[in-house]
């Protein structure tokens, strides 16, 4: 054969060669992504739990009479109603939040925005202190006594915020109106520096009417935030007003190592005020709620489909910001391509349903609990040191991102730990009343089963040595110690 015809023969081949390559590439290349994006693009019916987490909660408080849409404008120019602009950044801020993806705020919100009373804190070099109290060292009167001149300073410089503050105690309800995401606003009222100026006033009166009156707004303010407690909040609310009430504990327990006997007698109103036991079990369905509307929020922007998301990266590329942005287009495009969105929800929903479960379950059910959310939280959570094609092939991304959202979540334990803290505080308020000595509290402590230890049901523990009354707290990263304890400083020894 001649070196023509074999160069002939040669290149009649590689169109067939050609061919052959396509069709393997096309099968073991092209075919599996298109049975992987088409096994992808099969979602799911909402579960239950996703049904109900989902449900936006009504309105139900007119505006006028809502304490949080005042501290949502507590911040506007002295001449314009708090509550009326609190309403407008709502409803800009929900206008805003109800297009995907969220753009960001223009100028006209931003403007709306604007902080026109910026809270005015402490100054080291004018006023001798750089950090506040914090009720939990127990010192609070003593800072309060100590430094009135910055009290008195802060108490000017911060009039009008603070006026606002105190009208929206007297409102009768709290409602979150804002849309649920993960750039939602948290206003906050400047319920520290009242709270300041009460403890200075205890501390400078501790037996007198004025030490009355402000035990009397101590009571008033933790009724403010048992009430508010009253219906179901988001989380944000739930640890403002845990904290608030928490806190009245403290100074109230500082205050019975000041006054005399017969200033508790005296008193006794206020104090059964500010020690009642909760009269309803905290709802955290809203808490859960909000958390879980937040994460789908975000997903729903941020995972808008491979060819989307590719396309929006692409575009951001020509923006200011292209030469920090580490990720790939085509890594993004993916990710959403691996990316199941009601499937992701479904299982986020599970797991924020078994965090609900956690935050209601008493101390003597949280080992079971516990155990138990285990098992279904580790069913949904990916196993990446021994990843699996079952894994791989549906919804991989969904399942990394509803882990990730999973909440480190001790707001429970808190509470109990809180529970256990009044009840401290309430053994401390009869010891003094009773006039028992620190050779008789154990068996003081004994008699009142009713105030034993919520998170192990024992009675608190007394060290007769440090005149201390102590629990074990559930929530040790939240108290950052071990033990919390409450001193005695007027036990008969």
């Amino acid at each position: 054969m001649t070196k023509l015809a074999l160069n002939t023969k040669n290149r009649r081949r590689v169109p067939g060669a050609i061919k052959v390559l396509a069709w393997l590439f096309g099968i073991l290349v092209c075919l599996p992504i298109a049975m992987f994006t088409l096994w992808n693009s099969i979602d799911e019916a909402p579960n239950a739990n996703a049904t109900r987490y989902l449900k936006v909660p009504e309105q139900r408080i007119p505006d006028a009479q809502n304490a949080w849409l005042l501290s949502a404008g507590l911040d506007a120019a002295e001449d314009l109603d708090a509550i009326t602009i609190g309403r407008r950044r709502v409803d800009a801020f929900s206008a805003r939040a109800a297009q995907q993806p969220m753009p960001k705020a223009d100028a006209a919100e931003l403007e709306l925005f604007k902080d026109a009373l910026p809270v005015v804190g402490l100054d080291a070099e004018v006023d001798g202190v750089a950090d506040l109290c914090v009720p939990s060292d127990g010192n609070c009167l003593q800072w309060a006594l100590q430094h009135g001149g910055a009290l008195k300073r802060l108490q000017r410089a911060n009039a009008a915020r603070l006026e606002r503050t105190q009208k929206l105690m007297q409102l009768p309800g709290w409602q979150n109106l804002y849309a649920a995401t993960s750039e939602s606003p948290y206003p906050v009222g400047l319920f520290w520096l009242q709270r300041l100026l009460t403890a200075q006033q205890l501390a400078q009166s501790e037996a007198s009417p004025a030490a009355s009156e402000a035990l009397a707004q101590l009571g008033k303010t933790a009724l403010f935030w048992r009430q508010m407690r009253a219906s179901p909040q988001e989380l944000f609310s739930v640890e403002l007003s845990g904290r608030e009430i928490e806190a009245t504990y403290w100074l109230v327990s500082e205050w019975l190592d000041r006054a005399p006997r017969e200033a508790l007698a005296t008193n006794a109103q206020a104090l059964d005020q500010i020690l009642a036991a909760p009269a309803n079990k905290l709802d955290w369905s809203n808490a859960m709620s909000v958390q879980f509307r937040g994460f789908e929020h975000a997903m729903r922007g941020e995972t808008s489909g491979a060819a989307s998301r590719w396309w929006r990266c692409m575009r951001s590329n020509a923006d200011e910001h292209a030469a920090t942005r580490n990720d790939s287009c085509l890594l993004q495009a993916a990710i959403n391509l691996a990316y199941v969105h009601q499937a992701t929800m479904n299982l986020a929903a599970d797991n924020y349903a078994q965090i609900q479960l956690l935050a209601e379950a008493t101390p003597q059910q949280l080992p079971d609990v516990e155990a138990a959310g285990s098992i279904i939280l580790q069913r949904t959570f990916p196993q990446l040191d021994r990843v699996s094609l079952q894994q791989l092939s549906y919804n991989w991304t969904g399942r990394i991102l509803a882990a990730v959202a999973i909440p480190a979540f001790d707001y429970g334990k808190r509470e109990q730990d809180r529970d256990a803290l009044r009840r401290i505080v309430q053994i401390k308020r009869e010891a003094r009343a009773a006039g028992s000595s620190a050779a008789l509290m154990q068996r003081f402590v004994l008699a009142r089963p009713h105030l034993y230890s919520p998170p192990d049901g024992l009675p608190m523990s007394w060290d007769e040595t440090q005149a201390e009354l102590s629990f074990v707290p559930l929530a040790k990263n939240y108290w950052k110690r071990d033990v919390i304890a409450i001193g005695f400083a007027q036990i008969q020894r």
